[in-house]
């Protein structure tokens, strides 16, 4: 279970390195008529319709880059209206307070994956000094398919919706915004949220049913090669 965290751990910086495939997901959840729409209707930005999705691209980049940096210049993050040629300010101040509790939640995340990495490659130097049995790939996969399984189940039980807004109230300050409504905000509206953290979950999760898949062959591969004598026979 230990291992399948880290392969969570591993799957959201590598998905963050690709900006969580936000240009494919702007295609499929047509964010461009998100944005057409709602733009014109924020009361507190103006010409955000006037974008295309090259300047949404680079705004989510900035954000995505910002949320592991500490939230480092979210307040600098501007857009660009072609129609008039002026470029404004893109996040308001609640969507600023809220990003860098999301980069503060990143930190501890971070930690908390580092620690698990180290963790499991000590378990592995413990299973090879002291020649332990492989673990079982079959039991391995059972054991997170349980609790994919658990965890798909409460979320349709209870309702991905529901489950999304419980887990902000239990994780962000209550005194700090976090449900924006796409009036109130181009954050929101240039994401289509919730829509598009549904997808991005999906994406995570098959990227971390992948790595944990190849960790733990390879790992039961190595352990049963170096298992073995100088002359390939398995030590008694």
């Amino acid at each position: 279970m230990l291992s399948f965290l880290v392969a969570l751990f591993l799957a959201w910086h590598l998905l963050a390195r690709a900006d969580f495939f936000y240009a494919t997901w702007y295609e499929v959840l047509d964010i461009d008529q998100t944005v057409a729409t709602y733009g014109p209707r924020n009361r507190y930005r103006h010409g955000f319709a006037n974008t295309d999705k090259r300047e949404h691209q680079r705004l989510f980049a900035a954000i995505v880059t910002a949320i592991h940096d500490d939230g480092a210049g979210l307040e600098e993050l501007q857009y660009f209206d072609t129609d008039s040629g002026v470029s404004s300010s893109f996040l308001t101040e609640a969507e600023i307070v809220h990003l860098r509790d999301v980069a503060m939640l990143i930190n501890k995340v971070n930690a908390a994956g580092a620690a698990a990495v180290v963790v499991v490659l000590v378990l592995v130097a413990v299973i090879v000094v002291r020649r332990l049995p492989s673990p079982s790939l079959m039991r391995s996969h059972v054991g997170a398919a349980a609790v994919l399984a658990a965890a798909a189940a409460l979320a349709l039980n209870l309702g991905t919706e529901d489950v999304f807004y419980a887990m902000h109230e239990w994780v962000f300050p209550p005194d700090h915004q976090w449900f924006f409504y796409y009036q109130d905000s181009l954050m929101s509206t240039f994401m289509q949220a919730p829509n598009l953290f549904g997808y991005i979950a999906l994406a995570l999760a098959a990227l971390a049913v992948t790595l944990y898949t190849a960790w733990i062959a390879g790992l039961i591969y190595f352990l049963r090669r170096t298992d073995r004598d100088p002359r390939g026979e398995r030590r008694g």
